[in-house]
């Protein structure tokens, strides 16, 4: 017997993927896509997919659409914005599409059980997000953040960098996204290693992955400096592919500390590097905005 699905979809500069739970928020179904480079083409997959949960699992009652803060600053001539995305398929299924970010989406798996939640996600591009028990709280630090000049640059230390694709110099997404460690890697070495490569190679004590591991947690530290000291977080959330080390927490909060007093750090935890935690962050929105609409209505 088919019932009631919320279903999520996350997008990044590589893949689609989508999660579909039930209307008590079992996991139904997950499905990746390619990204297609084509606008039509994008749209078609996205009607397709969710057409698929529909027609296996039922009528469907909440959708929301997560982008990667890639498509939000200077995004593809070639592609639809992420508001024109959601437009559409709000228009094709008859139900609003919402959207979040990357950053909003990972808050969803733990901001409930925090009073105050800074999301920090890391993956083709970089993004943050403040939670209140609960709620999001835009603020315009949050939404200027990744394209910010890295704080306290010097270029013997960071490294060059190229004209950033929002047209300023030294963004922190330059820095702090896989692109951009990969990139500090190159620099030293001449030779290109992926991401995943690189922190791998900081278990094994590989002198050049430490230094580009090193040079990214100060990286990191430097840029959450600020956000943390004014928005005061009681707890930081990490997510996306730049995450994946096992000791990033610890490492990020022994160098934070050489740049906000001791009392302002805040507990730092990792989100899964499930490659459909921001799909199903947003099925959980999904669900969360469903229910809401629903005792309202009682």
């Amino acid at each position: 017997m088919q019932g009631a699905i919320h279903l999520g979809i996350s997008l990044d500069s590589q893949s689609i993927h989508t999660y579909t739970s039930d209307a008590a928020g079992h996991e139904r179904l997950r499905a990746r896509e390619p990204l297609s480079s084509n606008s039509a083409s994008l749209l078609d997959t996205l009607k397709r997919l969710v057409n698929k949960s529909r027609i296996q699992f039922g009528e469907l009652k909440a959708l929301t659409l997560s982008c990667s803060e890639y498509f939000t600053a200077a995004n593809s001539h070639h592609q639809p914005s992420p508001e024109q995305l959601a437009s559409a398929l709000s228009q094709t299924f008859t139900i609003e599409c919402q959207l979040v970010s990357h950053s909003q989406a990972a808050a969803m798996h733990v901001s409930a059980h925090h009073q105050r939640l800074l999301s920090v996600s890391l993956g083709d591009s970089c993004g943050l997000a403040l939670f209140e028990n609960g709620r999001l709280r835009p603020n315009r630090l949050c939404e200027t953040w990744a394209h910010s000049e890295l704080p306290g640059f010097d270029w013997l230390v960071d490294g060059l960098t190229p004209v950033c694709r929002c047209s300023s110099e030294h963004c922190i997404e330059q820095f702090l996204s896989v692109g951009g460690i990969e990139r500090q890697y190159h620099q030293i070495v001449l030779q290109d290693k992926p991401l995943a490569v690189i922190f791998a190679g900081v278990a094994n004590a590989v002198p050049t992955d430490t230094r580009v591991y090193r040079t990214f947690i100060d990286q990191l530290a430097r840029s959450l400096a600020k956000p943390i000291t004014e928005l005061m977080p009681e707890t930081l959330l990490l997510s996306g592919d730049v995450v994946c080390h096992g000791r990033i927490n610890d490492d990020l909060l022994v160098a934070l500390s050489r740049y906000i007093d001791v009392s302002l750090l805040p507990d730092s935890i990792t989100l899964s590097s499930d490659a459909f935690a921001f799909a199903q962050g947003a099925a959980l929105f999904s669900e969360k905005n469903h229910n809401n609409r629903f005792l309202s209505a009682r």
